[in-house]
């Protein structure tokens, strides 16, 4: 079988690439990739792999006018203060211009309009080139976020055999690119939950496969163990800010951890791992000044992607660490599998920043169900929280998030990942 595979990010997607090379064992793979990222993803392609670019995009006055109107009065997730914050991410990634500027603005205005049109309504009014080549492809698998929506609408309207999977945990809460036409393949059962409740997608087209991003813990949970990677006790912390304005904010609730580490454990360090995608890497400075502070920054690259024996290396200090801290990242349920008592900060936000206060970002949908709500014996709401956690580390209370987190996700290899993706 000859499978088509869309989607964006590929360097931020090891795991993708792995499930590819799975794939590639029993059938022929074709990437399609969105022009404008074309050149920077072909060296991730794994060896055997098609490249395509989608060519679907059609220019005139009633497109970008039916653009402007799903813009504005296109459904969202109920979700909305996911949404926002994801949309406005993406917006602030483009490099500083009156162009950037003036979509913050038509997004912030949009954010007010009413949302009766559906994405089914939107693609259905699309028009498109035809000009990919497709006629060979067997079955297309797309990854949300979708990354084309042309595409998407020239693959119903022929019929195509098409599924979409449902990449992380997080993105039924914030993304608004969601068909009632196509086949959805999710992480598990509550995450079919979030489809139905945020997306209103039809119980019936969604299947729980499990999480490709969850392939390397299967993978080093089924090692034989792994050196102790520091040779002094220690909290990990795993940042989620990319936009600077939360990122600013998180920057400070870690140095305010940090000196009650101090205090409390003057023997212990805390290990600190940025998130990836924040551009100016300056705003880690203040961090790497701080007497008790580790910056875990090496696996950082030019692009996004990460050499698999750092991820590895990222696993291994979760296991070994004393407690993980975080403010809301896809590390602290990957925590949650390990015996390492995983912890979500609640506290140091402050009045002023409006809808980026990073508490939206900690409180987002997907923290507040599966992290918050049904735990909160590990949620720390204050520094005196953190003291006390300090105090208690091996209280059997602390892996109740564990337990919950793994009864909730199942883990899985690639390779079966990867069939049940395909077949």
């Amino acid at each position: 079988m000859r499978v088509g595979i869309a989607l964006s990010f590929l360097d931020f997607r090891n795991d993708i690439r792995r499930v590819i090379v799975e794939i590639l064992r029993e059938h022929e793979v074709v990437l399609f990739f969105p022009r404008d990222q074309a050149e920077a993803m072909r060296s991730l392609v794994p060896d055997g792999a098609e490249v395509r670019l989608i060519d679907e995009q059609t220019s005139s006055l009633r497109l970008r006018l039916w653009k402007r109107f799903f813009h504005f009065f296109g459904h969202i997730p109920r979700s909305v203060g996911n949404y926002y914050l994801m949309e406005r991410f993406l917006i602030l990634q483009g490099a500083m211009s009156f162009r950037r500027r003036l979509s913050l603005l038509s997004f912030d205005l949009a954010m007010h309009f009413p949302k009766w049109l559906s994405y089914d309504k939107y693609i259905n009014g699309l028009s498109y080139k035809a000009a990919t080549p497709i006629d060979d492809i067997d079955r297309f698998v797309l990854l949300t976020r979708i990354v084309d929506d042309a595409f998407l609408s020239r693959l119903l309207r022929e019929g195509r055999d098409v599924r979409v999977y449902v990449y992380s945990w997080d993105h039924p809460c914030k993304h608004r690119q969601f068909s009632r036409r196509v086949d959805y393949l999710v992480w598990s059962q509550s995450i079919s939950d979030d489809l139905v409740e945020l997306q209103n997608i039809p119980r019936e087209k969604i299947r729980s496969i499990g999480a490709s991003q969850l392939g390397y813990l299967y993978e080093f949970l089924e090692q034989d163990g792994s050196p102790e990677p520091y040779d002094f006790p220690y909290i990990y912390l795993g940042c989620f800010a990319g936009m600077r304005e939360m990122a600013l904010q998180e920057v400070e609730i870690i140095l305010r951890i940090s000196k009650v580490v101090f205090s409390s454990r003057p023997d212990m360090r805390l290990v600190v791992r940025p998130y990836p995608m924040v551009r100016e890497n300056t705003i880690y400075d203040p961090l790497r000044e701080a007497a008790n502070i580790v910056m875990d920054d090496d696996y950082l690259r030019q692009d996004f992607s990460t050499a698999e024996d750092k991820i590895q290396d990222k696993l291994s200090k979760i296991y070994h660490a004393q407690a993980f801290l975080h403010l809301g990242t896809t590390m602290g349920l990957e925590a949650c599998f390990t015996d390492t008592p995983s912890f979500i900060i609640d506290f140091g936000y402050y009045a002023g920043a409006g809808r980026l206060s990073i508490e939206h970002g900690i409180r987002q949908y997907q923290n507040k169900k599966y992290l918050m709500d049904s735990t909160p014996t590990n949620v720390l709401r204050s520094e005196e929280d953190v003291r006390q956690m300090l105090g208690s580390l091996k209280e059997p209370a602390y892996l109740s998030v564990n337990k919950h987190m793994r009864r909730t996700f199942s883990l899985t290899s690639f390779n079966d990942f990867a069939r049940e993706l395909v077949d």
